[in-house]
């Protein structure tokens, strides 16, 4: 791990005027940054996978009529004959990932909309069936996703232990 990373996003962050944690993002994707855990690594595939979803729902004609809720979402892809390419992955990766690590990414994600507390709201969330759907419905997870990573990290909260021993 290079001891210079902050300055690296900070140059990056002047070169681009990215967020610190979009820039962070970058710089650990070239591989110039602090390496992360298996858990944060799967957060960041799902910023990736939700980012992508959401770029292609807006740039679609068919879909910029849709409000921001999950509902008229939905709606949009049932008129279609089959689910649109970013749908397709980020469902199959969601599906494809242990149910403990989908409490987890959504106790990330309402720490995130709400800026709660993570291991508060990983307890309300473990057992919850309907887990999946309420991360598949969010249009703006992957701004979610970021600022409870982003929250995480300034609470220093270890995403990769800290859910350890606290289910119900």
């Amino acid at each position: 791990m290079p001891s210079n990373f902050k300055k690296l996003v900070r140059d990056r962050m002047a070169k681009t005027g990215e967020s610190y944690q979009t820039a962070a993002r970058h710089v650990r994707s070239a591989g110039e940054g602090p390496p992360v855990g298996r858990f944060e690594a799967l957060v960041l595939l799902f910023i990736r996978l939700a980012k992508a979803r959401r770029e292609e729902y807006e740039a679609d004609p068919r879909y910029r009529t849709r409000s921001s809720t999950g509902e008229a979402l939905d709606h949009a892809i049932e008129d279609l004959e089959s689910p649109p390419p970013c749908d397709k992955a980020f469902n199959e990766a969601i599906f494809a990932i242990p149910q403990e690590d989908v409490w987890k990414l959504a106790a990330v994600m309402y720490a995130g909309r709400d800026n709660t507390d993570l291991l508060t709201t990983y307890r309300g969330k473990v057992g919850n069936k309907r887990v999946v759907m309420s991360i598949v419905e969010k249009s703006p997870l992957d701004e979610y996703l970021e600022a409870g990573l982003a929250k995480a990290k300034m609470d220093g909260f270890d995403l990769e232990n800290g859910f350890q021993g606290t289910s119900k």
